[in-house]
């Protein structure tokens, strides 16, 4: 982010060189992107049915909880003071 802020506040900046930083932002990104995806990968091959049997179930649990409790506070703001 340094080097953006430096483009940016440089009088002498070309559009090239604003093009090269964004593209090289874009491989950087990419690269990333296919390390997460490999990662992924990996764990979805560790894992066994059985687990991600029980993920889903803990998962699911957390995600129900979670809705009771927004509900409730929702519930909470419509009612009168």
């Amino acid at each position: 982010m340094t080097q953006l802020a430096e483009l940016n506040t440089s009088r002498t900046t070309t559009t090239e060189q604003f093009q090269e930083f964004f593209n090289q932002v874009m491989i950087d990104r990419t690269k990333m992107n296919d390390i997460k995806l490999e990662t992924r990968m990996k764990v979805q091959q560790l894992i066994e049915p059985s687990e991600w049997d029980q993920i889903v179930t803990a998962s699911k649990a957390y995600w129900n909880k979670n809705e009771k409790s927004a509900l409730s506070k929702f519930l909470n703001l419509r009612s009168p003071f």
